[in-house]
């Protein structure tokens, strides 16, 4: 089949912008996986800071954390709004309708930069983790109050809060930072099935992406940018705006491993008397119940996504998978908030969930 000059040249137009966006989407997932990196790689730093200095400090350089991720989010965030003003008129509208890509005004943008402080939390909570992680040592002369909460858990009692506590953060960092590498090259694999000019379905490959994409960032706490991607995925509506990764690397060590602990340091600080401890163990058990929230939030409509897809093996066993991961989490943070409460409300500040009463032994 014989084709003129003029096809032959949109042909090679067409596919020199499907390898040009691809080499842009490359590029901004290597920037993201640099970026998530950094927040994984400063939570040591934190450590360290509140290990060997004061707690001022380490508060100092989580400011600092914060200011530079939110800056590197912004500019991701950027260059995405660019690529699609840039793009000709009939390319991915939609996308450019859901991040409203228009000039704002001066009061939406100061609601839009409001608006992102939530998803900030979320970026430094593993460093509000290991600030407390860090902190324990100093609410070691208690140490017996902290057996007595335990008590029905003999092996957690004996091993002491400052290991079993500092054990299961730096767990839970290797264990996210697993799945951060592991969705990084998931996400490259879409790239390489990024829709060209001709794709009978671009749609559901571009919905493909986006999924692993926002998925790769919810897992690293960049949920500025995670956020907007998830608002291009509901723009396409084919794979439902979900955070399942999220919920099982971030969500479900929050409530299971950390959040448990750091209610356990709140009522030793609390008896220690070190005020600085106990701001930092309850701000960081808020922040987490936010995080819990916000993921148990998003799960009803990916069990329903699961269900209609049920007769594949692998969506019903993911389906059972999140409704047992799901209820398993409301509970402990149904348990966690009922202790939090009841640590302040008992003159020990000693709560026993099992008996669901104060201690007395305690005060």
């Amino acid at each position: 089949m014989k084709v003129d000059e003029g096809e032959r040249g949109t042909l090679v137009q067409n596919t020199d912008s499907d390898s040009a966006e691809r080499a842009f989407l490359r590029d901004l997932l290597t920037q993201s996986f640099l970026l998530g990196i950094l927040t994984w790689s400063s939570t040591p730093v934190t450590y360290a800071v509140a290990w060997f200095m004061q707690p001022e400090f380490a508060y100092a350089f989580i400011l600092l954390k914060a200011c530079v991720v939110g800056y590197w989010e912004q500019q991701i965030l950027q260059q995405i709004v660019c690529w699609l003003q840039q793009s000709p008129g009939d390319n991915m509208p939609h996308w450019r309708r859901a991040l409203h890509t228009g000039d704002l005004g001066l009061f939406a943008k100061l609601a839009a930069w409001l608006s992102f402080i939530p998803d900030l939390l979320e970026a430094i909570d593993p460093d509000l983790d290991v600030l407390n992680a860090a902190n324990s040592r100093t609410s070691l002369r208690e140490e017996s109050a902290f057996a007595d909460q335990w008590a029905d858990y003999p092996l957690i009692s004996k091993l002491g809060f400052f290991y079993t506590f500092n054990g299961f953060i730096f767990a839970c960092l290797i264990y996210q930072v697993a799945w951060f590498v592991s969705g990084y090259l998931d996400a490259i694999k879409e790239v390489d099935r990024w829709p060209n000019s001709k794709a009978e379905q671009p749609s559901r490959q571009r919905s493909g992406f986006l999924n692993d994409y926002h998925g790769l960032m919810d897992v690293a706490g960049l949920l500025v940018v995670a956020s907007a991607l998830r608002k291009l995925q509901g723009a396409e509506d084919v794979i439902p705006i979900n955070r399942g990764r999220s919920f099982i690397t971030r969500i479900f060590p929050e409530s299971v491993l950390s959040c448990w602990f750091t209610v356990s340091l709140l009522s030793l600080a609390i008896l220690n008397s070190n005020w600085s401890n106990v701001f930092s163990a309850q701000f960081s058990t808020a922040t987490s119940l936010l995080s819990i929230t916000r993921g148990l939030y998003g799960i009803p409509a990916l069990l329903k996504w699961h269900w209609s897809q049920s007769d594949k093996a692998r969506n019903l066993c993911r389906l059972w998978m999140y409704s047992c991961i799901s209820a398993f989490v409301f509970l402990s943070t149904v348990a966690v908030t009922v202790s939090n409460v009841g640590i302040w409300r008992c003159q020990s500040h000693v709560f026993q969930l099992t008996s669901f009463a104060c201690d007395a032994k305690a005060g």
